[in-house]
């Protein structure tokens, strides 16, 4: 427990560091991020936002797979508005082969909106996480997901002191959820989903709720997440972490989404890991 408590630690740290980035404008975007590894996390294979963008503030949507002798991983996220308001579209995979090692694979995507009603609304955005688990062998590895709400008004300093650029809330994008408690914006709701397979779900689902003013803007920050440790484990979340609004009236996005559906081939990118997952 202690050595997988370790790597955990080790392998977020790597995450946030490779993928936190703090950027004033634009305040939405989508970044992924891929490892596979030792255990004990002493060596490590990574890709970053390997494809179709660099990823990022900005990116409407960001892709990475990673297969080699130890298993695979891959992560795809996409500010989908196919239909309709633009939201989160999630897709993650990790999958280790004979040996005592770890594979990682997750996506971020943030999206903002703003409200043009006439009066205060409330409203409700569902959730589901689909996807499989096997060979599990702890509550660390698994399928995760975590969606929540942010409103930009709180006490904001900007993380360079020249910093004067960007939107009057001053909101920017992360990867880290946590630079926005650092930086004294409030949550407005949360909502975490872990498949670990110790209930045998194949799909999880709940619901945020927040109440908006006219002309507010909210952010959308949806992170999905497969882990896994140990020989021939595989989490497998590539059939998607999905949002909908129960009624959208009086929203926009502020990407101005109009990423669809994902196509054929990037499909076709995160399918290699099922192809090549165990070396016999």
């Amino acid at each position: 427990m202690k050595s997988t408590l370790t790597l955990l630690s080790l392998s977020l740290s790597l995450s946030n560091f490779a993928g936190a980035q703090l950027s004033i404008e634009p305040s939405w975007g989508s970044e992924s991020f891929a490892s596979v590894a030792d255990r004990r996390f002493t060596s490590t294979s990574t890709n970053f936002n390997f494809a179709p963008s660099d990823g990022g503030a900005g990116s409407l949507s960001s892709a990475t797979s990673l297969t080699e002798s130890r298993g695979s991983s891959s992560g795809f996220s996409v500010l989908d508005a196919s239909n309709g308001l633009s939201v989160p579209l999630i897709r993650t995979y990790a999958s280790t082969n004979s040996g005592n090692w770890a594979a990682f694979g997750s996506s971020v995507a943030i999206e903002g909106y703003t409200f043009n009603g006439s009066a205060p609304k409330t409203f409700t955005l569902d959730a589901s996480l689909t996807g499989l688990v096997s060979n599990i062998d702890n509550d660390f590895a698994g399928n995760f997901a975590t969606l929540s709400i942010w409103s930009p008004s709180g006490e904001f300093f900007p993380p360079i002191a020249t910093r004067t650029a960007g939107p009057d809330d001053g909101f920017f994008f992360s990867s880290s959820e946590s630079s926005y408690l650092e930086f004294g914006f409030n949550q407005l709701d949360t909502l975490r989903l872990e498949q670990n397979g110790l209930n045998d779900d194949d799909v999880l689902s709940g619901s945020l709720s927040w109440t908006m003013e006219p002309g507010e803007t909210v952010y959308l920050w949806a992170s999905g997440r497969s882990a896994v440790y140990g020989p021939d484990s595989i989490a497998d979340a590539r059939n998607t972490l999905t949002a909908s609004f129960q009624d959208s009236t009086g929203l926009s996005s502020l990407s101005g989404g109009v990423v669809p559906e994902p196509s054929t081939s990037l499909l076709g990118l995160l399918s290699l890991a099922v192809l090549f997952r165990r070396k016999r």
